[in-house]
């Protein structure tokens, strides 16, 4: 997750709740409809950005 002195606590927070909050989404149902895809959560996409390069921009 990106972190809080680079996003700021809002931005930090509402990514929090997209990955705890998940009632907007059957993800069982979703995941079991496709099963080919390499699922993952943000948090697990979040550690494979290079925070440094990306927000050098």
């Amino acid at each position: 997750m990106p972190s809080r002195q680079w996003a700021g606590d809002e931005i930090a927070d509402m990514f929090q709740r997209f990955e705890e909050n998940t009632d907007f989404v059957d993800v069982a149902a979703l995941r079991a409809q496709y099963p080919g895809v390499a699922w993952h959560s943000y948090a697990d996409w979040a550690r494979t950005v290079d925070w440094d390069r990306v927000l050098k921009g």
